[in-house]
C-alpha cells in the first residue's frame, strides 16, 4: 500500500483495467508526442524568444482585416505570399496551439501539486520513522537502530549547521 494519500482533490480513479503510468512511461510518451509536434523546439535560446515575445502581439481583429485587406488586392497577397484562406488558416492553427498550450500548463501545474503532496507524505513518513525510532532505540533491545537514528540526526542537522570556512579562507588569515 502506497503512502501517499491526501484530501487535494485528484482527478477520478481510472478504469479497472487501466494502471496508472509511470513515471518512465510518461517519459516515454512525452518525447514520442515531443517529435510529433510541427516546429518544437526543444531548447529554446532566451534571447531569441524575448524578441520574438515583443514582436508577435497580436490583435485578433487586427489580423482579420489582413485577412480582408488580402482579399481585396492581388497585389497585398502577392507582396504577402499567402493568401486569404491561408492566413486564416494560420490564424485558426495559432489558436488551436494555443489551446494547447494552456491544457499542457494545466497538465503542469497538476503534476506539480502531485509531486508536492507525494514528497508532503513522505516527510511525514520520515519524521515519523525518525520519533518512532527514537523512542524505540531508549528500549535495549532496539539499540541495533541507535546508528540510524544518529544518522538520520546528522543529516537533519547538516542543513541549520553553517559552513566551516574553506582551507584556504583560514591559511590566509
Amino acid at each position: 500500500m502506497s503512502i501517499i494519500s491526501s484530501t487535494v482533490s485528484q482527478k477520478p480513479a481510472l478504469a479497472a483495467d487501466q494502471a496508472p503510468l509511470t513515471p518512465q512511461q510518461v517519459m516515454e510518451q512525452l518525447r514520442l508526442f515531443r517529435e510529433q509536434i510541427p516546429g518544437f523546439v526543444l531548447e529554446p535560446d532566451d534571447r531569441e524568444l524575448r524578441r520574438l515575445r515583443s514582436n508577435a502581439h497580436l490583435d485578433i481583429q487586427l489580423t482579420r482585416e489582413a485577412v480582408s485587406l488580402a482579399s481585396g488586392a492581388e497585389a497585398v497577397q502577392s507582396a504577402l505570399g499567402n493568401t486569404p484562406a491561408e492566413l486564416r488558416d494560420a490564424e485558426d492553427e495559432w489558436s488551436q496551439w494555443l489551446t494547447v498550450e494552456g491544457e499542457l500548463r494545466s497538465v503542469l501545474r497538476g503534476l506539480v501539486a502531485a509531486n508536492l503532496v507525494r514528497r508532503y507524505q513522505l516527510v511525514r513518513a520520515v519524521r515519523q520513522a525518525y520519533k518512532v525510532g527514537r523512542a524505540l532505540t531508549e528500549q535495549e533491545e532496539y539499540a541495533h537502530l541507535l546508528p540510524h537514528i544518529e544518522a538520520m540526526f546528522r543529516v537533519k542537522n547538516r542543513r541549520r549547521a553553517k559552513p566551516a570556512p574553506a582551507a584556504d579562507d583560514q591559511q590566509k588569515q
